[in-house]
């Protein structure tokens, strides 16, 4: 397999991981649940490490904790 398409199943894998972790605190916040690294990482079954590192996620995370 060539590189450039190992990089892009990577991105393409890492734009899921985030639509699918904002889903998660969109959907926690609707419930009125306790948002928590621990709990997405449960429910969405990405690593903790994801919540961490993804800027994306990590704004849509801190944007959810300041209106929860």
């Amino acid at each position: 397999m060539k590189y450039d398409k190992i990089v892009e199943i990577s991105k393409e894998r890492s734009r899921q991981n985030t639509e699918t972790a904002i889903r998660a605190i969109e959907e926690m916040l609707r419930e009125g649940e306790w948002i928590t690294v621990a709990q997405l990482a449960k429910k969405t079954k990405l690593s903790k490490a994801t919540f961490y590192k993804n800027s994306e996620i990590r704004t849509s995370l801190d944007e959810a904790s300041i209106t929860n």
